[in-house]
């Protein structure tokens, strides 16, 4: 498999991919090499040689400010926001390993946001590839099956990361539409940690799928 951004309609351009980790960033870097060209605090900007492609790794939840994203989002301009990356899932019927997209994010302590009316021309043809969910951002990690169930129950949330929110709320704060990929690995448990780690390769590869899916479609609008 490889990616192709040069076929990309060019009203989705510069475009702006978001995530976490590292190992999630691997997915994008070890099909095409991306050059490292700033960084902020524990976030680092890599570009796409030659192309309007950009990589932020924020780095994890507590490690998010929306700050620090000010200096990035003015910098690049971007025309369309993409978060990608692992998550947890709060909703057990859920099966692992399969990509999700985020149609509401949710936090403990703000108003929940519909994502809906961000890219309305996209979420038809988004949702023949993705199943649609809901996502709970949390302060700290879930690694409790009673904390779980208690978050699923209070919230109805499917999902669970510790980013999403932070990211849809400066999005919207900058008109910019965002879109939230999500790789679901573990149901936040006690298992969470060795699930992630034992499984990477599995995750890594139906993340990979999801992303070019996610870029044919918008190589496909027109």
């Amino acid at each position: 498999m490889a990616f192709y951004f040069t076929g990309i309609n060019k009203k989705f351009l510069p475009l702006l991919f978001t995530t976490a980790f590292p190992s999630e960033a691997e997915v994008i870097f070890r099909n095409k090499p991306f050059q490292l060209i700033g960084q902020i605090k524990k976030s680092r900007l890599f570009q796409r040689k030659s192309e309007p492609v950009f990589l932020l790794i924020t780095g994890v939840g507590h490690q998010l400010e929306s700050s620090s994203l000010e200096p990035w989002l003015k910098h690049i301009a971007p025309a369309l926001l993409i978060n990608f990356g692992i998550c947890g899932g709060l909703d057990t019927t859920l099966p692992l390993f399969q990509n999700y997209l985020v149609s509401r994010v949710q936090h403990l302590e703000e108003q929940e946001i519909s994502l809906e009316l961000l890219y309305p021309e996209l979420l038809e043809k988004l949702l023949n590839h993705f199943p649609a969910c809901c996502l709970l951002t949390s302060e700290h990690p879930v690694l409790q099956e009673p904390l779980r169930k208690q978050l699923h129950q209070q919230t109805s949330c499917q999902l669970l990361d510790m980013e999403g929110y932070k990211l849809v709320k400066t999005a919207i704060d900058h008109s910019l539409p965002i879109i939230l990929l999500k790789q679901l690995t573990d149901y936040c448990n006690e298992d969470t940690v060795r699930i992630f780690r034992e499984n990477q390769s599995i995750w890594q590869n139906s993340l990979e799928k999801g992303l070019i899916q996610l870029l044919n479609v918008l190589s496909g609008c027109r």
